[in-house]
């Protein structure tokens, strides 16, 4: 609501306060002064009462002539000369129908005056009995003390008070605006925090979901290997012990030093590309972990990077009857996680006791004679 239409009700508001509020005290007292009044009688002695003033007035027109009148003196003149000639009597009826026309005419009026909101005369029992509708309205004035008057003064002070309100008001909401921001700006931050704290954890358990897939296939490759020197065990005892038995980690092949030669003895699951005699002197295998392993007779293993995602992996070992021994494992980097994990890291078993335990069977096998020179260079052949 604009301030002008404001304005527009509150002086309204004043000016009806004006009309209406002696008119409600009006109704009020006239409610207490004549609720146990019956109007009727009050409506028959009202009259007598101004018919008496009248007289009094009539009176204080004995000085002047009625002759001396223009028509309206003449007339009187003749009446009262027939007034003054008649006898008592006949004075006194023509006295008395005198009193009761004017009684009788001036009757209404009085009960007119009764009934209206404002006048002197008010009579609230008269005004129920013949207007009960504007009563029926009216009435609730009765019950509380209400005036305009104090609603105009109420509504001034709230007024007044609103905008004392609009003004606090606005100071709330500055407040409430920065304090908004600083919250907002605090709740961001900490969103922001929560956002890396749940990117953290979140790696964290795929970190942790990683290693415990990391280590349950690991677990696996262990119990596999378990299985496959139980295995072995049963053929040895039963007289079924053969070469193929070696490849329990990966293809690989075996080289028996003579002199400054190294010579194939076995070539199981590999790609038969290496020769069946290496001479230790020849420049174009020097780099070969196999040369490197026995030249160096080192108890740890040599690494060597071959062609297309192949590792070589070279293993020296002392044999039975003074021979010297190169175990090469022949380990496809894409395909043979195990043979990576067996050879490379200690995370599921040590590598050296995998390299024992390829030394063991490689000792029980030659004591058993299932190894020739014979054999390593027919196998190339094929």
């Amino acid at each position: 609501m604009t301030e002008e239409i404001r304005t527009n009700y509150h002086s309204s508001l004043r000016e009806i306060a004006e009309i209406w509020d002696p008119v409600l005290k009006q109704f009020r007292d006239s409610f207490i002064d004549t609720r146990e009044k019956g109007w009727v009688g009050a409506l028959l002695t009202k009259p007598i009462s101004d018919l008496v003033s009248l007289v009094k007035l009539a009176k204080s027109f004995k000085s002047v002539k009625v002759a001396t009148l223009p028509v309206f003196g003449a007339i009187l003149v003749g009446i009262g000369g027939y007034f003054v000639a008649a006898d008592l009597s006949l004075k006194i009826v023509i006295a008395l129908i005198s009193f009761i026309v004017l009684y009788v005419l001036i009757l209404p009026k009085y009960l007119f005056q009764m009934t209206t909101l404002g006048h002197v005369n008010f009579h609230i029992g008269a005004y129920k009995t013949l207007k009960p509708k504007e009563y029926e309205l009216m009435r609730h004035a009765l019950r509380k003390d209400f005036t305009f008057t104090g609603l105009y003064d109420m509504v001034t002070g709230a007024l007044l008070g609103e905008r004392d309100q609009k003004q606090a008001v606005q100071l709330i909401l500055t407040h409430f605006n920065e304090d908004r921001a600083k919250y907002e700006n605090k709740i961001d931050k900490l969103e922001e925090k929560y956002e890396e704290a749940l990117d953290a954890f979140n790696d964290v358990i795929d970190e942790l979901n990683k290693q415990v897939y990391d280590a349950e296939k690991a677990i696996g490759y262990l119990i596999q290997l378990i299985k496959d020197i139980n295995i072995i065990l049963f053929r040895m005892n039963n007289n079924a012990l053969d070469k193929s038995d070696l490849n329990i980690i990966s293809g690989y092949s075996i080289y028996v030093r003579k002199n400054d030669r190294l010579i194939k003895r076995a070539d199981i699951r590999t790609t038969g590309h290496t020769p069946a005699v290496i001479s230790l002197d020849d420049p174009n295998y020097a780099d070969y972990a196999a040369v490197i392993a026995v030249k160096e007779e080192q108890t740890k293993p040599v690494y060597n990077n071959s062609i297309h995602g192949h590792v070589i992996v070279s293993y020296f070992m002392k044999m039975h009857n003074g021979e010297k021994w190169v175990f090469n494992f022949h380990i496809d980097e894409t395909y043979n996680e195990k043979a990576l994990l067996f050879t490379f890291s200690d995370d599921i078993i040590e590598t050296n006791e995998i390299f024992r335990l390829i030394h063991a069977l490689c000792l029980l096998m030659q004591k058993s004679n299932l190894f020739s020179e014979e054999d390593g260079i027919n196998e190339t052949r094929a």
